[in-house]
């Protein structure tokens, strides 16, 4: 626990205990343990797939069905409020 920071895993949720001990540099205990109550109240299977690290690259195709789908929604209310005014 040099940087501060400590995990575990844990099979079923309830009540864990981590009992504590400070070492001095030859192993030897060091001080008063110090006994900490964690509760988990669900464990959940970590996802075995990789992660996403590099969005998927897209392409002008894509550029240009994004770009006509805006073009036809502002022209459905331009046409839709035209008429309204009529």
């Amino acid at each position: 626990m040099k940087d501060g920071s400590f995990n575990f895993s844990v099979d079923k949720s309830g009540n864990y205990f981590l009992k504590m001990v400070a070492l001095n540099g030859e192993g030897q205990s060091v001080g008063k343990e110090h006994i900490q109550t964690v509760k988990i109240e669900e464990v959940v299977a970590p996802n075995p797939e990789k992660p996403v690290e590099v969005a998927p690259s897209v392409g002008p195709a894509t550029d240009m069905i994004v770009g006509l789908l805006a073009f036809a929604f502002v022209m459905y209310f331009v046409y839709r409020f035209r008429r309204i005014e009529r």
